[in-house]
């Protein structure tokens, strides 16, 4: 099994691996031996990127202490800090959750919660609520930047237009850009960063694209899978019934590769050269040395062999626009996006 190789965030620099685990819905569905056994093998593989985030408060069912579980378990496991980078979420104001903690402060409280002093990246959330002005977003990201407490910072599911102007901004601001933008990015969903406005931008500026949602939250591999239930992203584009009737075809597909269907799915996004690493959620050791196998195929098989094989499970086409962010539309109302059990 080959090693996972390393790559680069973006215009900053910061080196990371081409494959990154998640932490939403992730290690607090794991018990903590088996969450000890998968992050030993995925750091001893090349593992190791990971993004981290505070999913609640305590107050909803959807609450998680996820991020608590993975630092316990980086501890005990005595990873050298200098040997993983952190992304952090930071969390942005929307219609439904006015209020929201500041960057610097929701970056502090992480910090804590992983036991270090810093995060290699700050990934912005979601931007909800359309603006025109980013002074004082840039104000935050600077003051955070200068403390020494990131990096690099990235966004999340934002518009390629959104993320165009924020960087126009920044630099009048005298601001470093930022690295990447987080976007849902796989075998089924792919118009938004594989459209001309985030090709053109990646182009022209040196922004990367991190893919995550890759799996669809386990829904390319059928039903509810075999382990506790979960939440997973809205059925943005209504592709989430295809993606569900497509099960028996896309490990038809991957065999023909000699390759499961997660490997294929994260073999995907990795052919395309804008693509920094992909995010996935792996829980179990199993999940694990599935994933990593994404590279034996890249080995194997030509980008353009993977790319036609999977033409056919391009479910958002037509159905999102390329000028989307969050939602399938840049027009979408944020009131009608809702996660879902899975």
């Amino acid at each position: 099994m080959m090693s996972v190789p390393r790559s680069i965030t973006g215009p900053s620099g910061v080196e990371v691996s081409a494959l990154a685990f998640g932490s939403w819905n992730t290690w607090d569905r794991a018990d903590f031996d088996t969450v000890l056994a998968t992050l030993r093998l995925a750091v001893d593989s090349g593992v190791t990127t990971f993004d981290v985030g505070i999913y609640g408060g305590g107050e909803t069912p959807n609450d998680t202490d996820t991020e608590m579980v993975f630092a316990r378990a980086i501890a005990e496991l005595g990873v050298p800090r200098d040997s993983i980078q952190l992304a952090v979420k930071g969390w942005l104001p929307d219609p439904r959750n006015a209020f929201v903690p500041s960057l610097e402060s929701q970056l502090d409280t992480m910090l804590v919660r992983q036991h270090t002093d810093h995060a290699e990246v700050l990934v912005l959330g979601d931007l909800m609520q359309p603006r025109d002005d980013y002074g004082s977003l840039l104000d935050d990201v600077a003051s955070v930047l200068l403390a020494g407490k990131a990096r690099a910072w990235a966004v999340n599911n934002w518009a390629a237009t959104e993320v165009a102007e924020l960087i126009r901004q920044a630099e009048a601001a005298g601001v470093q850009a930022p690295d990447y933008a987080q976007l849902k990015y796989g075998l089924t969903r792919r118009s938004v960063p594989e459209g001309a406005p985030y090709g053109t931008l990646c182009a022209r500026t040196g922004l990367r694209i991190q893919a995550s949602d890759t799996f669809e939250g386990g829904l390319i591999f059928g039903g509810s899978g075999t382990g506790p239930s979960r939440i997973i992203g809205g059925d943005i584009g209504g592709t989430q019934e295809r993606i569900r009737a497509s099960v028996g075809r896309l490990r038809e597909v991957a065999a023909q590769f000699g390759a499961t269907p997660a490997q294929l799915a994260i073999a995907y996004p990795l052919t395309n050269p804008n693509v920094t690493n992909v995010l996935v959620g792996s829980r179990t050791p199993e999940q694990t040395r599935d994933n990593l196998g994404a590279f034996d195929l890249l080995a194997r098989h030509s980008a353009a062999e993977i790319r036609a094989a999977a033409d056919e499970f391009w479910f958002d086409r037509h159905a999102v626009s390329p000028h989307a962010g969050w939602g399938a539309r840049p027009e979408d109302d944020p009131a009608a996006y809702v996660v879902v059990q899975r």
